[in-house]
């Protein structure tokens, strides 16, 4: 997930829930911003991380660490 306004969450298409898209793939994505309380709510309950990015350009650096590490067999 990543952080945006009301305006920005409509031009992605809400897709800065990501977290809410993957538990509930069939629910409206106009629903995500609303269902994201609960779910971090819930994370916060059973001590679970919930990682919310400040920006979409923070999300996509992240994103792209984490896919580079993964994407290469491991040095020996």
């Amino acid at each position: 997930n990543f952080k945006g306004n009301r305006w920005q969450s409509i031009l992605w298409g809400h897709l800065n829930y990501q977290i809410e898209h993957h538990l509930f793939p069939d629910t409206p994505s106009h629903r995500y911003p609303d269902m994201a309380k609960d779910v971090k709510a819930l994370c916060q309950k059973y001590n679970l991380t919930y990682k919310c990015n400040p920006s979409w350009a923070k999300a996509i650096k992240n994103y792209t660490a984490v896919f580079w590490k993964y994407s290469f067999p491991t040095k020996k």
